[in-house]
């Protein structure tokens, strides 16, 4: 039988604007897609292969009918096992458009992949197997920055939202250069106990009020204090007060806190920004318009 093509798509990758760790338990988050993402690409095929690609075209994972050739193989394998649908058949091929270490996704773009071609619910899918909060799954296939919240685990609220064209020429996101695990502030977020109510709610009441701002002083009034909340209630410094401290303009820590992305506002030029931050030897800066959807 000769191959043909049964499933072609991208996924987005995202970025957490608010609502870190506390949307977990059903916070209203601030989620944007982003550009980037990764491609799921299925042909016909009796006997079953699965590659995976990296930004650079090199193959990062490679699984067949017999064995896997990494840990992240062997997690892949368990996922599709997870999947009551899949059968040991056809080959697939998932291509990133992004490097792994910026955490944009790469778990959540492969689980919104699967369940969209599967057609699965994702989140069930993800309930399963990662645990986590389902805003990325929310990303994967939104055209739209995102409202999301979980308080149903299989049944979240998304709502669209959109980013006042006044504040987007104000706002940059700069890489850290370091990939953050976020098990660790979620584990800190989970020793906390049940009672989160109250911050749930202030972060929720942040995220909507930013969303109905037009200026830069009122984004920044918000997400400052959007920052003071999460990092005085899990006693995690801020980007702010460690890797960029010093700088001469307004950031915020995204997702996971230490590492990944931070968000910049400030009415500072690219050329500014960049000088600044080359002097951390930061060198991967975005403009709104070119990392988001």
């Amino acid at each position: 039988m000769t191959d043909s093509l049964l499933y072609h798509k991208k996924a987005n990758g995202k970025l957490l604007i608010t609502g870190e760790y506390y949307v977990l338990d059903g916070a209203t988050a601030l989620a944007c897609p982003t550009v980037y993402g990764q491609t799921l690409a299925v042909q016909r095929s009796e006997t079953f292969s699965w590659k995976s690609f990296d930004n650079l075209n090199q193959l990062w994972i490679e699984l067949n009918e017999k064995n896997s050739n990494s840990e992240a193989g062997k997690k892949l394998l368990e996922i599709l096992i997870s999947i009551g649908e899949f059968e040991l058949k056809n080959k697939y091929q998932m291509t990133m458009d992004f490097p792994q270490e910026w955490g944009l996704g790469s778990s959540s773009t492969l689980i919104a992949l699967l369940a969209d071609y599967f057609s699965i619910n994702p989140y069930e899918l993800n309930n399963k197997i990662f645990h986590g909060s389902g805003y990325d799954i929310a990303c994967a296939f939104s055209e739209t920055p995102i409202l999301y919240s979980n308080k149903d685990k299989i049944s979240p609220e998304i709502k669209p939202a959109v980013i006042p064209e006044a504040i987007k020429p104000y706002c940059y996101f700069a890489y850290l250069n370091k990939k953050q695990d976020s098990r660790e502030g979620i584990n800190l977020y989970r020793n906390l106990g049940d009672n989160k109510s109250a911050i749930i709610h202030e972060i929720s009441s942040i995220t909507k009020e930013l969303i109905k701002k037009q200026n830069l002083e009122d984004w920044i009034y918000l997400l400052g204090k959007h920052e003071e909340i999460i990092s005085s209630s899990l006693s995690i410094p801020r980007a702010a007060d460690t890797v960029l401290k010093g700088l001469p303009f307004f950031s915020k820590s995204l997702g996971a806190w230490g590492g990944d992305f931070v968000m910049i506002l400030t009415d500072l030029n690219s050329n500014e920004i960049s000088q600044e931050l080359k002097k951390l030897n930061l060198n991967t800066i975005m403009l709104y318009n070119s990392f988001l959807v």
